[in-house]
Parts: C-alpha cells; sequence; structure tokens
C-alpha cells in the first residue's frame, strides 16, 4: 500500500476504459528535501467517481492510498528526474471546502468558524480590586 500527500494537478474528468468508468487523480508532492517533485496517478472506480469530480479540484490538497501497479522513473526537459507512481486508489481524502460551487456558505449568509464574525463575545470580567480591598 502506498500513501501520499500533494497537490492535483488537473481537474478530475470521468473516462471510459477497459474495466469501466474512472477518474485519475494526478497529485504531485516534493520530496522532504524539497529539491524533487513526483508524481502519482491514481484511478477512482465506482461510487467514489461522483465524490472524487464533485468535491476535488486542481490545487487541492489531498491525499490519496492504493496499491502500486507500476512506477517509471523519468526526466524532465530541464534534466531534471523523477518518479511517475500508477496505482488503483483505495482511499482519499476530500480538502476542505471553501468554494461556493460545492454548498459552501457564502461570507454573508453565515460566519465561518474561527472568523471574528463567529468569535463570541468574550464574558465580562469582574473589576480588579482595589488596593484597599486587599487584605494584606
Amino acid at each position: 500500500m502506498f500513501t501520499t500527500t500533494g497537490y492535483v494537478t488537473g481537474d478530475p474528468v470521468i473516462q471510459d476504459g477497459d474495466y469501466g468508468r474512472f477518474v485519475e487523480l494526478n497529485v504531485r508532492w516534493k520530496t522532504a528535501n524539497g529539491r524533487q517533485t513526483h508524481w502519482a496517478t491514481a484511478k477512482v472506480y465506482g461510487k467514489k467517481i461522483e465524490v472524487v469530480t464533485k468535491y476535488i479540484r486542481d490545487g487541492d490538497q489531498v491525499t490519496i492510498s492504493g496499491v502500486i501497479n507500476s512506477i517509471k522513473n523519468k526526466t524532465k526537459k530541464d534534466g531534471t528526474e523523477y518518479c511517475q507512481f500508477y496505482m488503483d486508489c483505495a482511499e482519499f481524502s476530500i480538502p476542505p471546502s471553501e468554494r461556493k460551487d460545492v454548498g459552501a456558505p457564502s461570507p454573508t449568509s453565515a460566519p465561518v468558524r474561527n472568523s471574528p464574525a463567529f468569535q463570541r463575545p468574550a464574558p465580562p470580567q469582574p473589576d480588579p480590586p482595589d488596593d484597599d480591598d486587599i487584605p494584606f
């Protein structure tokens, strides 16, 4: 099983294949040293296709997990080497939504958690005691 977290490259598109309909999730990520970028192409089948096409877009950060079918070492035009992983996707994460097209509340309709508009006012604090009120 292979798991990685990265950024989606390109909007997922439904395709027809030998084993039925599928969607490819193309994800890129940098290695720990930040000098190389690698890619994974994960095929999603079945009922999960609708979830992918509805909630995942180009540039979203997701985590994918699945069985690797093949790994190819490739070279970019600038001479940089990278790995391309091809896999069947068993699980994927859905990024938090802030887009209006997937049902997120608009800024005027409801405040967003952790925003200033969502914060409750602090309860009133008692006045500090005067020097005369201190018993020592």
